[in-house]
């Protein structure tokens, strides 16, 4: 089971991915469409519609994003892996980033944070946010059991 590879991607406006070994624990991430090969389980944020005044995305990033998340999908798919979508509310509710990503950072493992580090090195602060995200989408798909027994639920 060493082998496993579990990567979570939050598509955003700039993607960010996060990956994950057998044990749940952060070996990379980063931001772009450039994650390892060899995925076994992925798990993408689908872009959800709020109610007016709920959300500050614009509709047409929405359509944007969905169409990014179908292709994801597809890509990873067709290299093998099983793939779950999962909507932000779901896993992270209505936390704004400004206090759910300094919570991400604090549950990491001083192991961890290597691997963080060299995934955010260069990558500009609003972009980083989507890295954040897939780090907090991987972490809470690990730990609630979406990759668990060799599928997702």
């Amino acid at each position: 089971m060493a082998h496993v590879k579990y990567l979570a991607i939050d598509p955003g406006l700039s993607t960010g991915w996060a990956l994950l070994d057998a044990w749940g624990d952060l070996v990379g991430c980063g931001n772009g469409q450039d994650w390892p090969a060899g995925i076994d389980r992925a798990i993408i944020e689908l872009p959800q519609v709020y109610r007016p005044g709920m959300s500050h995305a614009k509709p047409e990033n929405l359509i944007t994003l969905a169409v990014r998340v179908g292709q994801y999908k597809e890509r990873l798919e067709v290299s093998g892996a099983v793939v779950l979508l999962e909507k932000p509310a779901t896993w992270k509710g209505q936390v704004p980033k400004s206090v759910h990503h300094p919570r991400i950072r604090k549950a990491l493992l001083p192991s961890e944070i290597p691997a963080m580090l060299a995934g955010l090195r260069g990558v500009t602060a609003k972009r980083s946010e989507d890295v954040w995200d897939a780090i907090g989408l991987a972490k809470w798909a690990f730990a609630n059991g979406r990759f668990a027994n060799g599928r997702l639920r």
